[in-house]
């Protein structure tokens, strides 16, 4: 059934980002899984507020505190939106963290570092490619994580070892039937905390992802 969405990107002061490059990475993996959702940059601005240098996201399980005043600086116009802050870092007590989808009911929207931001331009997992497709698909309604690092939604998003991941049918339906997607309403899922978990250096079939070996996407 799929839908029109439309991204607002916000970054800090002195920092610059293409949102439609950045988009290019989404629209790749959305279009080789069927996925119909045509991806358009509403308006890329700086915001300078405290959070954006460090935000704490609260275990990635609710936007409150200053995760939730975030958002709150961003009022979006149209129901077919959402909001995309780029942050320096990601500060947790269970993270690192590349991002987080969760938000305030009623105000879809996502938290990436700069580092996975600009790691989406890359061909390169590890560096944060699919942080936003995988944070995006968590917005339009994708809930869980797989333990599978040839699809989106595996639990690291920089541990994906597909070129182009999968998503599942399942997924895929539940994408393009979003109520973010053009209509009115919106439909909030409730998501895991999406780790950075580092590739080694030298490739080799013992390479595993293991949380106490995560590395910051900086």
């Amino acid at each position: 059934m799929g839908g029109t969405l439309g991204v607002v990107f916000r970054h800090r002061p002195l920092q610059q980002f293409d949102c439609d490059r950045m988009l290019d990475s989404v629209r790749e993996v959305f279009a080789a899984n069927n996925i119909d959702v045509d991806l358009r940059c509403s308006e890329v601005a700086s915001l300078g507020a405290p959070q954006m240098s460090r935000v704490s996201v609260n275990g990635c399980s609710s936007a409150i505190f200053e995760h939730g005043a975030m958002f709150r600086l961003v009022p979006l116009v149209s129901p077919d939106e959402l909001v995309v802050f780029i942050v320096q870092s990601i500060a947790d007590g269970i993270g690192p963290f590349a991002g987080c989808a969760e938000h305030p009911p009623g105000t879809p929207g996502l938290v990436i570092t700069e580092a996975a931001a600009r790691g989406g331009l890359s061909s390169s997992a590890a560096n944060g490619r699919w942080v936003l497709a995988h944070e995006l698909a968590h917005v339009l309604g994708v809930a869980r994580h797989d333990v599978d690092s040839t699809k989106l939604l595996n639990e690291s998003a920089t541990a994906i070892t597909a070129p182009i991941p999968l998503i599942d049918r399942s997924q895929q339906n539940a994408i393009n039937s979003s109520r973010c997607l053009g209509r009115t309403g919106f439909s909030r899922a409730r998501v895991v905390p999406e780790r950075t978990i580092p590739v080694r250096e030298t490739p080799s079939h013992f390479d595993r992802p293991r949380s106490h070996f995560d590395r910051r996407l900086r």
